[in-house]
């Protein structure tokens, strides 16, 4: 066998490789997603601007927005104003690299509506 050929068989050896790996990353995507989706917790993820990145179907169901009203707010513009500041000191203690494990809130629905929602939070550089 050539070197021509050796390196060929190489190159299509990784490539199947490359297929493999990206085809097992999907399936894993998929399920994580329907994990997510699925889910009757409200999970959200949002940035340092609090912007929402991502809800769920529960989160958008519970405080009645719509996809695209999600992309016009802040979990700023959620949090009723008697929680702002105890929230705002926990956010503070996370980006400090503190672990909260529970943290309790209330969220202001689309209509107006006061919700206490609690649970965990945590933060990814």
């Amino acid at each position: 066998m050539t070197d021509r050929m050796v390196l060929e068989q190489k190159l299509v050896q990784s490539t199947n490789e490359t297929i493999l790996l990206l085809l097992a990353l999907a399936e894993s995507e998929g399920k994580y997603r329907d994990l997510f989706e699925n889910a009757s917790d409200l999970i959200q993820s949002f940035g340092m601007d609090g912007h929402f990145i991502y809800v769920n179907r529960a989160w958008k169901e519970t405080l009645g927005y719509t996809e695209s009203e999600i992309s016009n707010i802040t979990i700023f513009d959620m949090i009723h104003p008697d929680n702002k500041f105890h929230f705002l000191q926990i956010l503070a203690r996370i980006m400090a690299g503190e672990l909260v494990n529970y943290i309790k809130a209330e969220l202001i629905t689309k209509d107006g509506q006061k919700i206490s929602v609690e649970g965990s939070i945590n933060c990814k550089l």
